[in-house]
């Protein structure tokens, strides 16, 4: 009898084979490929808003302080007389400290120069409010600022010099050599209808305090008389490059009134013609041009990828293609990087189509040119 051969025992297959691992890696990596952008946008959206609602709770506070003046806002920066100088005080931020929930450091503050009220208050605080979390070199840094106002248009981007014969800021409408009605008097502004000009370019301007008649004057604008309207001006801005005075060696500092570091502003050069508020890119008949040299860096986010800290006082995000900004009625809108150069420059003016004699003016915005 012929003997039966046992059954052999299948032993069972352990593992995957080296097709079905790479079948599954590929498909890991799919998903990982269409998943990362995605939360990366969800991050980005979630910092764009906290961006938005940091800049409304400041003109928020900053239509505040305003109603608490009889509708003028503060000042830019002030600068208090010190044995003859003007020596640097404080800038908008330290205004609205109260208005933020911070009349604890508002009430520290010593009215000195800006030096000794750093000591003063223990140093720079970090407030969340005054930092983009996309801004690297502001956020969660102490005495940081990401935030500037519209301060106007100027010749220059200024050098940090003192302005003549008293000290204080390089930009202001009183010293800005911009000859609007083309008197060419040998010393610019030579009258008062340039600075009346200078002045309706630019929702603020510093201040000077106890230096003779006139001078503590409220320079800037009223909000119940914006002729180009509350809605039509740009109050705030983001800029990255806010964070440094480089002019009074104070470090990251919110309080600094140097304008390079708590406003931005135009820079521009007359035409060869009689002066407007037209943006002429050429500039080869009437109108502005941009200043020389700053042509590439003035418009929104022209300048994020070569600015330097302390030295650009332009509007700059890291928002992918928008800036941020505040218009002067609250509200918080996106400015793209490709606006029309002429509709920024003229959203910065909240005077600029105002009649003034034969002088020419702007065209109102309408909600079409956005």
């Amino acid at each position: 009898m012929q003997a039966r051969r046992p059954a052999t025992r299948r032993t069972a297959r352990r593992g995957f084979t080296l097709i079905e691992l790479l079948v599954v890696i590929s498909i890991i990596a799919t998903l990982m490929a269409l998943l990362l952008p995605a939360i990366q946008n969800a991050r980005e959206a979630a910092r764009r808003t906290e961006c938005l609602n940091n800049q409304r709770n400041i003109a928020t506070a900053m239509i505040g302080w305003a109603t608490a003046h009889k509708n003028q806002l503060p000042a830019y920066g002030y600068w208090k007389n010190t044995g003859g100088v003007n020596l640097p005080d404080r800038s908008w931020v330290v205004e609205l400290l109260p208005y933020m929930d911070q009349q604890g450091v508002y009430d520290r503050w010593v009215a000195n120069d800006l030096a000794s009220n750093d000591v003063a208050i223990g140093g720079p605080y970090s407030f969340a409010v005054l930092s983009c979390p996309d801004d690297n070199t502001a956020f969660q840094v102490p005495g940081a600022l990401s935030y500037v106002v519209n301060a106007g248009f100027g010749d220059s981007v200024g050098d940090g010099t003192a302005m003549s014969p008293l000290g204080g800021t390089d930009h202001d409408y009183r010293s800005e050599a911009l000859d609007w009605n083309a008197s060419g008097g040998a010393t610019i502004p030579d009258d008062s209808f340039d600075t009346t000009i200078t002045r309706a370019t630019g929702v603020f301007w510093a201040e000077y305090e106890d230096v003779g008649a006139g001078a503590s004057e409220r320079a800037s604008a009223n909000l119940g008389r914006m002729y180009d309207g509350t809605s039509n001006t740009i109050m705030l801005s983001e800029n990255l490059f806010a964070g440094t005075d480089l002019v009074n060696s104070v470090g990251n500092v919110w309080a600094s009134p140097e304008h390079r570091n708590c406003t931005f502003i135009a820079p521009v050069e007359l035409g060869t013609a009689t002066p407007s508020l037209v943006y002429d890119s050429a500039a080869t008949t009437d109108g502005f041009k941009i200043l020389t040299g700053q042509e590439t860096l003035a418009f929104p986010n022209a300048s994020k990828n070569s600015g330097t800290e302390g030295n650009t006082p332009y509007p700059t995000s890291l928002h992918p293609g928008i800036v941020v900004v505040a218009f002067c009625d609250g509200t918080v809108r996106t400015l793209n990087d490709s606006i029309d150069e002429s509709v920024y420059l003229r959203l910065m003016t909240p005077d600029g189509t105002r009649l003034r004699g034969a002088f020419a003016v702007e065209t109102p915005l309408s909600d079409t040119d956005f």
